[in-house]
């Protein structure tokens, strides 16, 4: 409880070495409550007959901070977070970061030799499965939080060692990197949230300016009471009612009630095709309709992004 596995704090450009339970088999208690580590520990293999602690853990540079909070400053009641050091995008700024801030540490009076650019390659390289072991041993003692960081840090180390942007693994790499921008990795509900409302007033936005400029290329009879190109409604509420619809996809499912009228609102319709005894058909631009479909499909992301934040948050199984 409350161990440190840090490079000495007195020695400039110090690094700590990796703390190494692979392959270990415990059969009592393990505790790691409140732990630091300066690198990522090595749990490969590792058996315990009951998931160790993991308890405010804290993995990277800052596990060499100050551990004592300021006087006034009450404990958080969640404890303190996984804080490991961010991937690097290329292999050796990933062994760089996963050692201390300072940097690599160079040739001793002893005259050893600093690693060589093979052996980063080769380190950098198990980074990634010893998020994964913690995240295992997270998994088993039913720790959701810790589970949710080390996978984050998995698929950060991950980059510039197995995926690459333009090369092997491209598909992952900018999964991830989607992921990452819209919902840190399933963990913010509100993130997802903001984007999938931003996006909505935005498309909105575009319908309204949309009929403005094509209420100003038709003819004054044409317009409504209210600025309609064709019925009663105002064009501001209406473009907002379709966004919010197609927001929720309700248009695709066939739930959407006075679609038809409107698009007439908002778009209006050719005299000229107007058939008798038949409804005015709507003259819907083309690329409107694509960025309709462009918003629905994004704006489904988006939801299920929230959804899957809310089942992470409380645990849902």
């Amino acid at each position: 409880q409350h161990a440190k596995f840090i490079s000495d704090p007195d020695e400039t450009g110090a690094t700590a070495h990796i703390a190494n339970f692979s392959a270990i088999n415990c059969g009592s208690y393990f505790n790691l409550n409140g732990a630091r580590f300066e690198q990522v520990p090595d749990f490969t293999q590792a058996h315990f007959l009951e998931a160790p602690s993991l308890d405010r853990i804290i993995i990277g540079p800052k596990a060499r901070e100050n551990p004592t909070p300021p006087a006034n400053q009450s404990p958080s009641p969640h404890g303190e977070p996984v804080e490991p050091r961010e991937g690097g995008e290329t292999q050796a700024s990933i062994l760089r970061q996963a050692q201390d801030e300072v940097g690599r540490r160079a040739q001793d009076e002893e005259g050893q030799k600093a690693p060589t650019d093979w052996e980063e390659r080769a380190q950098a390289k198990e980074i990634p499965s010893q998020w994964r072991h913690l995240r295992r041993l997270a998994t088993q003692g039913n720790d959701h939080e810790n589970e949710q960081n080390f996978f984050a840090q998995e698929i950060k180390f991950r980059r510039g060692v197995f995926d690459f942007p333009w090369g092997k693994n491209w598909q992952r790499y900018w999964a991830g990197k989607f992921y990452e921008a819209f919902s840190d990795f399933g963990r913010s509900i509100w993130r997802p949230l903001w984007i999938w409302a931003s996006i909505t007033l935005s498309y909105a936005l575009v319908l309204l300016t949309t009929h403005d400029f094509i209420a100003r290329s038709r003819p004054a009879f044409q317009l409504g009471p209210n600025g309609c190109l064709l019925g009663d409604s105002t064009p501001w509420s209406t473009a907002l009612k379709v966004a919010f619809d197609n927001a929720l996809f309700l248009p695709q499912f066939g739930i959407s009630s006075g679609q038809a009228q409107e698009d007439l609102c908002l778009f209006g319709y050719d005299i000229g095709l107007k058939m008798p005894n038949l409804p005015p058909v709507p003259l819907v631009p083309s690329w409107i309709a694509g960025l309709g479909f462009i918003h629905a499909i994004f704006s489904a992301t988006m939801i299920f992004l929230v959804l899957l934040a809310i089942r992470n948050q409380f645990r849902i199984r």
